[in-house]
């Protein structure tokens, strides 16, 4: 049996990281197995199967890939003491995903049930994204895909997904009036599930690889406050302590550009230190996030907070406050597709708020100040330029009177 290291993918563009797999050659049969180890392409030495020295961290991650070597070659090792013969593929597979924990069991060959098992090992953190348990988040977008999968047809087979299966499920999601964006994160999971089928070598159909079974996305109307909107949320007076907690809350998040997920995070370090160093939870990437004396004010005024309202409580709640403040009811007009089809909607201004508002908020406020876009993101922990951009909600004017201050 024959072993090699190779990554999935030797042209993504730096930062971008890419899978490593195991090329595995047994009774003359070739197959991949791929390990929960990922690497940009630029600290990839192909020829000695190994990450270079511009790796930070290399010496421990070759160690690692050269155990998950070892562990490839004990499974086989074991199967043959205790069956007294050869695996075959799928056998050796099988015993590959329980020696890696990444199953508890047997796959299945069958779709539905497929995604069943991959929705458990998920949720008990079997399986694993780079090291890491998967969000709740993204564990709830699962549920909800394989309940739409099943509603539309419980009988369905792997062989069954091809292009006529996306133009059938599109239609069929879209009659139920969910927006592009939502159809694009089912069909997005849907994908992951049939391509982690086909490293399996359970799923061996690859149309959904094709150019027409794709993701769709669609840019909706984000909002982001400005400063002189964000002091009027700030002043605004409030009677109960919930409210006055989520819009903390809020603006904690607008003056430190984190995700919701990561609000909690940011009261538990020590904020006289004026910096608080945090891993996202989304991302696992790693910031340093400096505090203002106004951030500061709001981390003091509780000292014992250990759990944050849920975020559906934070999102209502914050929409409730907004809906109190003036500034916060002109209307907005922008096009979105309903039911398949563009439509113009007219709304108030506080049905677009929620806690993402402070994350773009954060970057807007920064950005119209003059603060590098290197600055921010190394903050907000954005990888690319790019969809950090899609962050700034500045106007056209706005930012013509920044160029004009830089002059």
């Amino acid at each position: 049996m024959k072993i090699n290291p190779y990554l999935k993918d030797t042209k993504v563009p730096t930062p971008k990281q890419t899978n490593i797999y195991f090329s595995i050659r047994l009774n003359g049969e070739v197959f991949k197995f791929y390990v929960d180890r990922k690497i940009m392409v630029k600290d990839w030495n192909q020829e000695r199967g190994e990450a270079r020295k511009s790796l930070s961290g290399q010496v421990e991650f070759n160690k690692e890939l050269l155990a998950d070597q070892n562990l490839i070659f004990k499974t086989y090792q074991k199967f043959k003491l205790v069956e007294e013969r050869e695996p075959t593929v799928k056998e050796l597979q099988n015993e590959l995903r329980i020696a890696f924990g990444k199953t508890s069991q047997v796959k299945t060959a069958e779709l539905i049930e497929y995604f069943k098992q991959l929705i458990e090992d998920t949720t008990k953190g079997i399986r694993k994204s780079n090291g890491k348990v998967y969000s709740q988040g993204t564990i709830s977008t699962y549920n909800s895909t394989f309940k739409h999968l099943v509603a539309f047809n419980n009988k369905i087979q792997f062989k069954d997904i091809d292009l006529k299966f996306y133009k059938d499920f599109t239609e069929y999601l879209t009659k139920k009036e969910f927006k592009p964006n939502t159809i694009g994160k089912f069909f997005k999971v849907i994908k992951t599930v049939l391509n982690e089928a086909f490293e399996d070598g359970i799923n061996t159909n690859q149309d959904f690889k094709k150019k027409g079974f794709k993701v769709i996305k669609e840019e909706v109307e984000n909002i982001a406050l400005t400063k002189e909107e964000l002091d009027i949320l700030k002043n605004y007076k409030l009677e109960t302590e919930k409210e006055i907690l989520i819009r903390d809350l809020f603006v904690i998040g607008c003056l430190t550009g984190q995700r919701i997920s990561d609000w909690g995070s940011l009261f538990k370090g020590n904020p006289r230190d004026r910096i608080i160093e945090i891993t996202q939870t989304k991302t696992g990437s790693k910031v340093a996030i400096p505090f203002t004396e106004e951030a500061i004010e709001i981390i003091n005024k509780y000292p014992n907070l250990s759990k944050l309202p849920p975020d559906q409580v934070i999102n209502e709640t914050i929409k409730d406050i907004c809906e109190k403040i003036d500034v916060f009811k002109q209307e907005i007009t922008f096009n979105e597709t309903i039911a398949g089809q563009s439509k113009e909607v007219t709304i108030p201004k506080y049905r677009l708020i929620s806690s993402h508002t402070a994350r773009r908020t954060f970057a807007t406020i920064q950005h119209l100040k003059g603060t590098s876009t290197q600055h921010i993101m190394a903050i907000t922990g954005h990888k690319t330029e790019k969809s950090f951009l899609t962050y700034i909600k500045s106007t056209s004017r706005e930012m013509a009177e920044q160029f004009l201050k830089l002059q």
